[in-house]
């Protein structure tokens, strides 16, 4: 199976919302465009924001059940100690 080896799997996610912030405030504006290329990287550039804000969203969720699930685990080793 082939893996995506992009340069951002890599990096941290503060890093990434840095750098998506950065080129988000840096996009030209919508009545600005003049060519149809500009246009494609200003889509794909909020298109990867708001993949990203929706990743970092599923990973925060998805930490906060492992945390419940840890907790839980925790109280029944206890009271199995006891």
């Amino acid at each position: 199976m082939a893996r995506n080896n992009h340069p951002l799997d890599a990096m941290s996610p503060e890093m990434v919302q840095e750098y998506a912030k950065a080129a988000c405030a840096n996009l030209c504006e919508p009545g600005l465009i003049r060519r149809r290329d500009e246009l494609v990287a200003r889509a794909q550039m909020i298109h990867a924001a708001a993949l990203t804000r929706e990743r970092f969203k599923a990973l925060y969720d998805r930490s906060r059940e492992l945390r419940e699930a840890l907790e839980r685990f925790e109280e029944r080793r206890r009271k199995l100690q006891a």
